[in-house]
């Protein structure tokens, strides 16, 4: 049994590792016959239990980076010769994150007591997702461990810097939107209550935008703190109702990808991932029914979800598999279908898929290159109206 230990050596150093052994006692004599005070010992078997009994809460997350990094460094060392055991004792040597190096210290003990790689990784199901676990079981059965594993990792890539292009697309409209209702916020809060005061005394006839940013102004004084505890409870809400109604969660999904120009770049960003999911998994060797069901899996979107599992269902009564995606035309474009149809009829479907996820992604990052230059002219309008609708609603009565 191998066994996770913590001592103060003869200098006075406090030293972490772990040793294998028939008894904790038997780890023990021998620590202490080297001269070492023990700190702490236990069994793998009991840090895994610590690991699953431990609330979310307290758990460092394990980033898409970690995992980027993890996989990347296991398959250069696979590919360099090493055993699994010994690539992942070097793993857990560079590693930062406290809790990954748990998991390791798991998985490395159970590979040595017979246990395949992708069966102990499934323990931890908030970690390691299903494709994950395919893509090594496919790699151990097939002998194929170390391209799968780059494979995954280069996919994983991938899915990061296409999720970095998306976040630094909307930061500056962000911004420049948060900013926006700030100003609007403060010069009806603050500013346009001592206006009022002025015009009140000054007994003017006021037009109607400048009655509207009065009423806004004091309505938002009186009331401002309920309005804010409103939209809290109304998000709160929100968030539930979708989490535990199929049907509400459907509507949302499907309005989402209705939205203008928003909506085409999900589907794009979609049929990117979904081509690309697909075709990872079949060059491991994934059968198209169970890729399909990973790939489903990997969907948060209703909408495409279902669309997949109805996908994989036509397959399984004999349809090919741009027959079963061409009846979805709302989800996926008829040049995917197209594409993925040429590649059934010469036997590359793996290929075709990867084309079609290299075109949707390189016309989405193409798009988010823009985003700024495209939001920015309509942002600098809208501000402009804004603070021209206040100005003159203020100016106008003093200058009459």
């Amino acid at each position: 049994m191998k066994f996770k230990y913590s001592v103060v050596n003869k200098n006075g150093k406090v030293i972490e590792g772990d040793m294998v052994g028939r008894a904790q006692s038997e780890i023990e004599s021998n620590l202490i016959e080297e001269g070492n005070t023990i700190l702490k010992i236990e069994s793998i078997l009991e840090v895994e239990d610590q690991i699953k009994k431990k609330s979310p809460l307290l758990q460092k997350k394990i980033s898409l980076q970690d995992k980027i990094v993890l996989f990347s460094n296991l398959a250069a060392m696979l590919k360099a010769g090493l055993s699994v055991v010994d690539a992942i004792d070097i793993l857990k040597e560079g590693q930062k994150n406290s809790r990954l190096i748990e998991i390791l210290d798991v998985i490395g003990y159970d590979i040595q007591g017979g246990m395949t790689f992708h069966s102990s990784m499934s323990k931890f199901p908030d970690v390691f997702t299903t494709m994950d676990l395919s893509m090594f079981e496919v790699g151990e059965v097939g002998g194929l461990l170390e391209e799968n594993v780059r494979t995954l990792a280069n996919e994983l890539k991938e899915q990061k810097d296409l999720q970095s292009k998306v976040k630094g697309a909307m930061i500056y409209p962000i911004v420049i939107s948060v900013a926006l209702v700030a100003i609007v916020i403060l010069l009806i809060v603050f500013v346009i209550p001592q206006i009022a005061g002025f015009f009140q005394d000054a007994d003017l006839e006021l037009p109607f935008t400048t009655r509207l940013l009065i009423w806004l102004s004091e309505f938002l004084i009186k009331y401002g703190l309920y309005v804010v505890i409103f939209i809290f409870l109304f998000v709160n809400a929100f968030r539930i109702t979708y989490k535990r109604s199929e049907d509400f969660e459907r509507t949302i999904d499907g309005l989402i990808l209705k939205v203008p120009f928003i909506g085409e770049q999900i589907i794009k960003l979609s049929t990117a991932r979904y081509a690309k999911t697909l075709s990872s998994l079949l060059k491991s060797g994934v059968p198209i029914i169970r890729s399909l069901e990973i790939t489903q899996n990997g969907f948060s979107n209703k909408v495409y979800n279902e669309a997949i599992g109805g996908i994989a269902k036509d397959i399984e009564s004999g349809e090919e598999l741009s027959e079963a995606m061409s009846k979805y035309p709302e989800l996926f474009f008829s040049m995917a279908v197209r594409m993925v149809r040429v590649g059934g009829r010469t036997g590359t479907v793996d290929e075709s898929l990867n084309n079609v996820s290299v075109y949707y992604q390189e016309e989405v990052s193409e798009v988010l290159e823009n985003l700024s230059s495209i939001i920015e002219p309509v942002l600098l309008i809208i501000m402009g109206i804004g603070v021209a609708i206040i100005a003159l609603s203020v100016l106008g009565p003093i200058y009459q």
